[in-house]
């Protein structure tokens, strides 16, 4: 004879309490966790804390990774790890430029403020499919089209 709701409770290994199974992490194969919640989050957190060294190797080792993947899925969705301008292709100096000159308005729009760029506009355009209107450029020709109304020195060149 099977009890009534038998099943809508479990006993957790740790404290040994009996718990709903709401209170129970669902596994991807759909059974609960042997530890209910409260039970499962502090050891994780003690493993955690008695491991902090390894855990910050680990998180920065992914961050450091997947910020590269995203960088170099935003070069190559624009036209590759080369200056669209002058042909520069060492990555350390090569960064995103807007290609109707409002980054600023643009900046506003993804971060609310003007000072937010980098990581935050890569992320930005990695997450949207890489949306029209950005181009790769080095650091020079970007920083020559911003002092030259728009328009890289190398395009207006009178001595070649």
């Amino acid at each position: 004879m099977t009890i009534p709701n038998q099943d809508l409770e479990k006993r957790c290994t740790q404290c040994g309490k009996r718990r709903p199974l709401t209170e129970y992490y669902i596994r991807t194969n759909g059974k609960p966790h042997a530890n209910c919640r409260a039970c499962y989050k502090a050891r994780v957190n003690a493993s955690r804390d008695a491991n902090r060294q390894h855990y910050r190797r680990v998180q920065t080792a992914w961050t450091q990774t997947f910020k590269l993947k995203v960088r170099e899925a935003v070069f190559k969705a624009y036209g590759g790890a080369k200056c669209a301008c002058c042909g520069e292709t060492e990555r350390k100096f090569l960064t995103l430029d807007h290609i109707n000159n409002d980054g600023a308005k643009d900046r506003i729009k993804i971060a609310g403020k003007r000072t937010a760029s980098g990581w935050t506009t890569y992320v930005y355009l990695y997450r949207r499919k890489f949306p029209a209107g950005y181009q790769v450029l080095c650091m020079n020709c970007n920083f020559g089209k911003r002092m030259n109304n728009g328009v890289c020195p190398h395009k207006v060149r009178c001595n070649d």
